[in-house]
């Protein structure tokens, strides 16, 4: 396709590939016979079905109930939940659909990903995404009005790293990295998860969520309460991103609630793993903007990517981002909200 210049990259060139991660946290690993260089080794897991999968027009998956559908056809609930990838059962869960080969062709933004859990999509040869987009992004925060206490954007699949036991403050499936519900004159609340962005002051506007870096600091914050930092160099954990917190103000003034924090997603070939024309995004969510009291809700934190393989190719029109969600704005576009 016009514009789509290939490129064969050698594992000892990975380091070296143009691939965006703002806040959030990406990964390019090889894969070795043994699962050691993996999260999630080809090798585990049985195939869901067999041949390729070649989806013509659409594909789905949902993390929660572990179902998928090609083609608007219920294949059944036959992912797998896996809680091993730390050595530690229970601490992290992930959805994982295992294949003998997978091809997503042509689809554009017709693959859907739902669900609290992140998503692991696992060949036991190859894979081949060209025209298409995959993403896990988390929803924007929402403007709150006068008088007005309204919930932040809701996290992407994965977001927090699905299930992660005794290390957050979640405690249902429903707001895994949520953003942080933003009042006006009511009671506004911190962003969700290990990186949420917390309140600041009486009177503020809320601060960005954290993951590979601090959240942003939100206008009027004080001091500023910044979502820490809980990501790592190389993925160990397939986490995803935490929510920023709402923003704050006396009832008559508007305000506006956190976004959430991006989701979670591994694409893991034994051998080659080949992006053409693809689009892959775990982006966190924008906080919401307020038009008059300037105190915008907090940024989401940008989630996880892994790409697990023995070799890849990409083109130079493949893009894969991880990055966080801008700080509530207001009608005159500065940005408020910490991102």
């Amino acid at each position: 396709m016009k514009g789509c210049l290939q490129h064969d990259i050698s594992l000892s060139q990975v380091a070296s590939l143009s691939i965006l991660a703002f806040f959030g946290i990406l990964a390019v690993r090889p894969l070795a016979a043994a699962p050691v260089n993996s999260l999630f080794n080809p090798n585990r897991y049985t195939s869901v079905m067999a041949g390729e999968l070649k989806p013509l027009t659409s594909l789905s998956f949902n993390t929660s109930n572990l179902t998928w559908s090609v083609d608007g056809v219920l294949q059944g609930t036959s992912g797998i939940v896996d809680t091993t990838q730390t050595g530690s059962p229970g601490e992290v869960e992930a959805a994982v659909f295992t294949f003998d080969a997978i091809r997503l062709s042509g689809l554009g933004a017709n693959v859907s990903i739902t669900g609290h859990r992140a998503v692991v999509l696992v060949s036991k040869t190859s894979i081949l995404v060209r025209n298409t987009t995959l993403s896990v992004n988390a929803e924007n925060g929402v403007l709150v009005g006068s008088g007005q206490t309204l919930d932040g954007g809701a996290g992407g699949p994965g977001a927090e790293g699905g299930i992660v036991s005794n290390s957050y403050n979640s405690t249902s499936a429903t707001i895994r990295g949520k953003g942080g519900v933003g009042s006006s004159g009511g009671t506004p609340t911190d962003g969700v998860g290990y990186g949420g962005g917390k309140l600041g002051g009486s009177d503020s506007a809320g601060n960005g969520g954290g993951y590979g870096g601090l959240g942003g600091e939100g206008r009027y914050s004080t001091p500023p309460y910044l979502g820490p930092i809980y990501g790592e160099d190389t993925i160990i954990r397939l986490y995803g991103g935490s929510g920023g917190s709402g923003g704050r103000i006396a009832t008559g003034d508007e305000t506006g609630s956190g976004g959430g924090g991006g989701g979670a997603i591994e694409l893991s070939a034994l051998t080659t793993l080949t992006l053409d024309c693809v689009t892959i995004r775990a982006n966190g969510g924008s906080g919401g903007g307020s038009n008059s009291a300037r105190r915008g809700g907090g940024g989401g934190s940008g989630g996880g990517i892994i790409l697990g393989c023995n070799s890849i190719v990409l083109t130079n029109s493949s893009t894969v981002i991880a990055k966080g969600g801008d700080g509530g704005r207001a009608a005159n576009g500065t940005q408020y909200g910490g991102s």
